[in-house]
Parts: structure tokens; C-alpha cells; sequence
């Protein structure tokens, strides 16, 4: 059995991995007080790894962290240290993270740990895509670039066609991302440096003109700090409707509700801007893949986004499309000339796939 751990600021979530079509269980301990690590997170550790099945591996999921190891690594007393460059981009995550990985270090013994990175899939992202038109020596001293997210599952979807092809590969999260993939590398990435760049998100405002920003914190009196949070924490989807519910519970109210309507159709329409430029950059599609945590309960807007793209030649199956446990359901139909695809693997899935594979190869 592997654990799979993935952390924010505020809590730490864990899932177990076990054989091919076994259920992952999910354990959340949240950072309430000041000595979490022990008298939070450790007693949910310690329940799993006393359970019948024995514990052969962790695995960490990180938001960044790429450029520094574009594989997965196990952790090691070296590799924390290296995360100490990351610190001056990410200082909350990243001290967290250095000092949650020291202490798993010390109490799990022998039980070898493995890091991924969800940006280390972009660190081959072309130049022209990766770098914005700043001055240079801003971009060169604070490492303003386009780092990506959802990486695991960019690189998973992709993996799905034949290594020559040309793939768009859409992530149905809180932060939805569009990726252009092309011989299996990364040509394009809807986020940028920071996930306000995009599509909107369940919190997160998505692209906006920057000049909106200086306009809002000048007419409200608002300082750097609170604006930040605005965009980060009080926009996209709850900012446009007030309300505090995942996508996929909004979605029920879509077409019955004024304000969540003119939410989805504005992420509608974001997708379908990101597709573009997806497309435009690889010059043609061989297929289109959908995942992400909303993949199932989004089916009809996902049905609308690919009945755009009929142009192209691309044909569908009738809803509703069947799940078929945690594997990609193919949705096009016989005569289409593009494929598209449903992939219901979870990043919880593919990691603990992948550290069975590094176990087996150490």
C-alpha cells in the first residue's frame, strides 16, 4: 500500500493506494493548531500504517518545485535542502513543505518517500510560451515565467494517443487548465505564473486586463495585500454568484439561476478562447482529452465545448457517457476525424501507479 499525500498551508489531505480497481480512502487532517505535525497528522499516519496492509511507500504531490526536479525524486536530507531556492517564490507553501517532509523523514523510518511535482511536466514549455514581454532583467531576477499546473494529469492524457501525436488536454478542477500537447511535450499552458492567469477558477478571477487592477485598488483605496486576496480568493466563480459551493454543485443551478448562468457562460467561453489558442499553436489535432475532479459532472458542458469543434470533423457519441471505473472512455464516434476522450484517472492514481514503478525499479 502507498500513501499519497498532497498539502496546502491549511491541511493536508491523504489518500492509500492499493491493487488496480481497489478504492482510494481519503483522510484529511487540517492545521488547527501549532504543533500539527505531531498531534495532528501523526495519528492519521500512524492509523494507516498499522492497518492489515502493509505501508511500502509516501508519495507527495507539490505545486511546484519543476525546473528543480523534473522527475519524480525520493526525498532525501539533500532534496529538502534544494527546496530552500523555491522558498524566496513560494515562502508559505515551501518552509511548510521543508518542514513537513523533515518530519515525515524522521518518523516513518525506512519507508523510502517520493516528491512529484505538478509543474515539473513544463519544464520543456518553449520560450516564446514560457517567458512574458517584460523587461528582461525583471523576468531574469524574480523568475517571472509560465510555470503551469495539473502537469500529472497534462502528461497522463497525453499518453493516451500515440507519441507522434498533436493533443488538447482540458483539466475540469477548481483552477480548470488547457493544455497543447505535441509529441508528448508541452506547447502551450493556459496558467501562467500564478493561477490568476487563465480561466477563471471556483475563487480565482482568470485572465484580466492588469490595468483593471491599478483602476479597483485607486478607486476603493485597496492596498497590494487586499487586492490579491480579492482576485485570488473572492472572484471567479463565487465572486460571480456569492456563493461558496464547489463547480460542480453550481452547475445544478445552471440555467435556473441569473448570476451562476453568466458564470458558466463566461467559463464557457474562456475554455473555448484556450482551446483556440491550443489549437492554433499545434496547427492540427489528432485528439482532445478531458479530466479532472469535474470531468463526470460537467458531461454536458463538456458535450458543448466539443460540439463547437465539428468543424474540424470531430463527432460524437450521444450523452449520457458511461464511467467505466478510473479509465478513459473514448466519446467520438466511428466516423470522426478527431478523437476525444473522457479520463477519469485521478492524480491520486497515477501517483501511486508511478511509485510502485520506482519501488520496483530501486
Amino acid at each position: 500500500m502507498v500513501i499519497i499525500i498532497e498539502h496546502s498551508i491549511r491541511e493536508v489531505t491523504l489518500w492509500t493506494h492499493r491493487a488496480a480497481g481497489a478504492p482510494s480512502v481519503k483522510k484529511v487532517a487540517t492545521m488547527n493548531t501549532g504543533d500539527f505535525l505531531e498531534t495532528d497528522l501523526m495519528p492519521f499516519i500512524r492509523t494507516m500504517c498499522g492497518e492489515r496492509e502493509t505501508v511500502t511507500a509516501f508519495a507527495f504531490c507539490l505545486v511546484s518545485g519543476g525546473d528543480l526536479f523534473p522527475k519524480p525524486v525520493r526525498i532525501t536530507r539533500r532534496a529538502i535542502d534544494s527546496l530552500a531556492r523555491l522558498a524566496p517564490l513560494f515562502p508559505l507553501y515551501m518552509n511548510h513543505t521543508r518542514a513537513l517532509f523533515s518530519f515525515c523523514l524522521t518518523q516513518v523510518g525506512p519507508i523510502p518517500m517520493f516528491m512529484f511535482s505538478e509543474t515539473a511536466f513544463f519544464k520543456s514549455l518553449p520560450d516564446e510560451e514560457r517567458y512574458y514581454a517584460i523587461p528582461y532583467e525583471y523576468s531574469e531576477a524574480n523568475r517571472i515565467k509560465r510555470w503551469g499546473y495539473h502537469g500529472l494529469l497534462h502528461e497522463d492524457s497525453s499518453a493516451l494517443f500515440p507519441e507522434t501525436s498533436q493533443v488538447l488536454s482540458i483539466v475540469l478542477d477548481r483552477q480548470t487548465t488547457v493544455c497543447a500537447i505535441k509529441n508528448m511535450t508541452p506547447r502551450y499552458i493556459s496558467m501562467g505564473y500564478t493561477p490568476l492567469e487563465g480561466i477563471m477558477g471556483k475563487t480565482t478571477c482568470g485572465d484580466l486586463d492588469p490595468g483593471a487592477v491599478f483602476y479597483l485598488m485607486k478607486a476603493h483605496n485597496l492596498s497590494m495585500y487586499r487586492i490579491d486576496d480579492i482576485l485570488k480568493n473572492e472572484s471567479g466563480f463565487f465572486g460571480m454568484t456569492g456563493r461558496r459551493a464547489d463547480i460542480n454543485e453550481l452547475y445544478q443551478l445552471n440555467g435556473k439561476d441569473r448570476k451562476v448562468t453568466e458564470a458558466f457562460n463566461l467559463y464557457f467561453n474562456q475554455i473555448l478562447q484556450h482551446t483556440g489558442e491550443g489549437m492554433a499553436l499545434l496547427g492540427s489535432l489528432d485528439g482532445i482529452v478531458f479530466s479532472g475532479r469535474y470531468v463526470s459532472d460537467l458531461q454536458p458542458l463538456v458535450f458543448k465545448v466539443l460540439k463547437k469543434l465539428s468543424f474540424m470533423g470531430l463527432y460524437l457519441r450521444r450523452l449520457p457517457w458511461k464511467k467505466a471505473g478510473d479509465r478513459a472512455v473514448f466519446v467520438h464516434g466511428d466516423t470522426s476525424r478527431i478523437k476525444a476522450c473522457l479520463n477519469f484517472r485521478t492524480k491520486q492514481r497515477i501517483m501511486g501507479e508511478a511509485t510502485v514503478e520506482l519501488l520496483k525499479r530501486a
